[in-house]
């Protein structure tokens, strides 16, 4: 509940869009998917076809009888930093450590794990150059290395980062832990 709530308040901030939106046009006239829209949607599992899922969250979650192009969603969605994302989960879980009394605790400690993967990310100059890559026999192929701190006994991940490829998972571990 706790989510929820902290999800609604922050999404529906003023000072919260001012700062998340890339420049100050964006998102100053009302259109059929606003700031607080599109963010919730792109939070939303897509599962179906991106048009299918809009038609449906527009009118079973927006409760609109209108409808969006998923052209101008895209349009949306590029106008939104993705710093909103880490603020937001930030709020969250800092709502949660601090307003539910009832949280587990193992010996009156949180009991927390840390993994890492690397990931297969797409195949530009751009993300080679700024991630890493790895070599095998077709040429280089982008990747990046994830990690995330998890709250084991609360089910609920604290803290993610996505880094270079050649960064150690300590490294990543330290700073997130920081």
């Amino acid at each position: 509940m706790v989510a929820l709530l902290t999800t609604k308040l922050t999404t529906e901030d003023y000072i919260f869009m001012i700062k998340n939106r890339k420049k100050p046009q964006d998102f100053s006239r009302k259109r059929k998917m606003g700031f607080k829209d599109t963010l919730l949607f792109m939070m939303n599992m897509v599962k179906k076809t991106l048009q299918v899922e809009l038609n449906k969250f527009l009118e079973e979650i927006l409760d609109k009888t209108e409808l969006i192009s998923k052209q101008a969603y895209s349009e949306a969605r590029k106008k939104i930093k993705p710093e909103a994302f880490i603020e937001l989960n930030n709020n969250v879980i800092n709502g949660l450590y601090r307003d539910v009394e009832d949280l587990e605790l193992w010996n009156g400690y949180r009991l927390c794990a840390i993994d890492g993967t690397v990931l297969e990310i797409p195949n530009t100059e751009k993300l080679r150059k700024g991630f890493g890559a790895s070599k095998n026999q077709s040429g280089e192929v982008a990747r990046a290395k994830a990690s995330c701190i998890y709250d084991v006994l609360n089910e609920v991940i604290i803290k993610s980062n996505i880094d270079g490829y050649k960064t150690g998972e300590r490294e990543i571990a330290k700073s997130m832990i920081k």
